[in-house]
């Protein structure tokens, strides 16, 4: 790898952290050069001027701080990774930056040899076109992780759209035609976006009251079936109301307890699920994984087993019943969508639609867990 002319930025306010990282990084001058910066500000004068092919930043500067510099990072050159490092992490925090696909994060105090590794492989990633630009879904995570309040303007091709994060929550965003949550899922799906972020002090009244992670989930939807450019079925428009609703044949009769079980499954959960649209097909489950019931349209079947995704993974199965995850969304090989859920004692698995929304639908499951508590 000849990484000779790669240019390794590195930005830190302290002066001691700057001092050892030029001393190290001495050792691969043949590798890459590193040019050193004491706040955002200064790195963007650096970055202005010269060809940057990296950059390490701390989150927490003054004149101006590591987030804001991501964001203008990602407006002006979206193809260049960027390094995260921060006193301030918990390991719940270090998981789920280290889970992000475009950003690569390192605790303070980080190990040298270690963080030279991953700038060589980066590079060499980047020089072989892998490396793309902080994704809009991972910074918007960031805000969240670290507590932001900002502004943050995104844009991609001739649409422009704000979003607004208060002390990490994400309460109001706007394109020029959508608002709130609608917006949010929609900038989320939009290609080849940049982003501005800015200090906001006046703060909208809150519009987005589901948690980020629903939102994401919802616009990474709407990502993947404007990529697919798939146009439902005809057929597809049939209501749910017409379709069938029935007990498994095999064992209910026999098995008083079985019985029981297929009576305590709630009727508003029923009726919730045959008046959503956009779902092909539901089964009910126990926990020992018998099926309860079903409901598909005509000539539609659910032809898979709970046991296909908790059995072989327990770790999550455990995380579900713990109430670390509420619901799992899964998208297969072949295009096909799958929501699954506990309810109780229940499980769930549903069959969906590429336009299914599953913002509306898991606030009315919740509503009825929250009726039945009373």
């Amino acid at each position: 790898m000849n990484t000779a002319t790669k240019h390794v930025l590195f930005v830190d306010d302290e002066e001691s952290i700057r001092k050892l990282a030029i001393k190290h990084f001495e050792r691969f001058a043949n590798e890459f050069r590193v040019t050193l910066a004491e706040n955002g500000k200064a790195a963007l004068d650096i970055a202005n001027k010269e060809s940057v092919d990296l950059v390490i930043t701390d989150l927490h500067m003054p004149v101006m701080d590591g987030f804001e510099l991501i964001g203008i990072l990602n407006k002006k050159y979206p193809i260049v990774p960027v390094f995260v490092t921060s006193v301030d992490v918990t390991p719940e925090l270090d998981a789920a930056l280290g889970s992000l696909e475009s950003l690569r994060f390192f605790k303070k105090p980080f190990d040298f040899k270690y963080l030279s590794e991953c700038i060589l492989t980066d590079l060499k990633a980047s020089a072989e076109g892998k490396i793309s630009g902080i994704a809009v879904p991972s910074l918007l995570q960031l805000m969240e992780m670290e507590q932001r309040t900002c502004l943050l303007t995104i844009s991609s091709d001739d649409k422009t759209g704000e979003v607004v994060f208060s002390k990490g929550k994400l309460i109001d965003a706007k394109t020029d035609t959508r608002v709130a949550e609608a917006a949010a899922q929609e900038i989320i799906s939009w290609e080849n976006a940049s982003v501005e972020i800015k200090s906001i002090f006046s703060l909208p009244e809150r519009s987005i009251t589901h948690p980020l992670m629903t939102i994401l989930l919802e616009g990474m939807r709407l990502k993947d079936e404007k990529k697919s450019d798939r146009q439902p079925d005809a057929s597809d428009t049939q209501s749910f109301h017409h379709q069938s609703w029935q007990g498994d044949e095999t064992s209910d009769e026999e098995y008083d307890e079985l019985k029981a079980q297929k009576a305590s499954i709630p009727a508003e959960l029923v009726s919730l699920i045959r008046s959503t649209p956009n779902i092909y097909a539901c089964k009910i489950y126990n926990r020992d994984d018998f099926m309860l019931a079903k409901s598909s349209k005509q000539d539609s079947s659910l032809n898979i087993s709970l046991s296909r995704y908790f059995r072989p993974v327990p770790d999550l199965e455990k995380a579900l019943a713990s109430g670390k995850f509420t619901y799992f969304l899964v998208n297969s090989e072949n295009a096909e969508r799958f929501l699954f859920f506990e309810f109780k004692k229940l499980r769930l698995i549903l069959s969906l639609k590429p336009e299914f929304n599953i913002t509306e639908f898991w606030q009315q499951v919740n509503e009825i867990r929250f009726q039945r508590r009373k």
